[in-house]
């Protein structure tokens, strides 16, 4: 699949969130004012929302706040992708010696491209 098969729902960031399902859903309320609702099992997959989300005590609103939505979404949206085979492992030399297209298969070098490169 492309870059628009997003896993998340924006919103505004409000005090309460009545239309989310939180048995299956955390809120990650985001730098510029955008709440994002992103499924639980992709959530505690990073470690840094994992991280967040014990810290948080079973709130299921998380404040980020150097983080923006946009940021959020594509961490969604990456692990979403490889979450039957989380984590991902990537065959990469370091230092790089050849092209990230022939190490990476033709999604994650989509994503890369078009959104860790810019």
């Amino acid at each position: 699949g492309k870059m628009s098969d997003s896993n998340v729902t924006k919103m505004p960031i409000a005090d309460n969130y009545p239309t989310v399902d939180f048995s299956k859903n955390i809120v990650l309320e985001c730098s510029d004012g955008v709440a994002v609702v992103m499924p639980s099992g992709i959530a505690v997959k990073c470690n840094v929302l994992s991280q967040l989300i014990s810290k948080s005590k079973g709130e299921v609103k998380v404040p980020l706040f150097e983080i923006r939505s946009e940021i959020v979404e594509k961490i969604s949206i990456y692990i979403g992708h490889h979450n039957d085979d989380w984590p991902p492992t990537l065959s990469v030399d370091k230092p790089l010696r050849m092209d990230l297209k022939e190490s990476l298969s033709e999604w994650d070098y989509d994503f890369y491209a078009n959104h860790m490169l810019v």
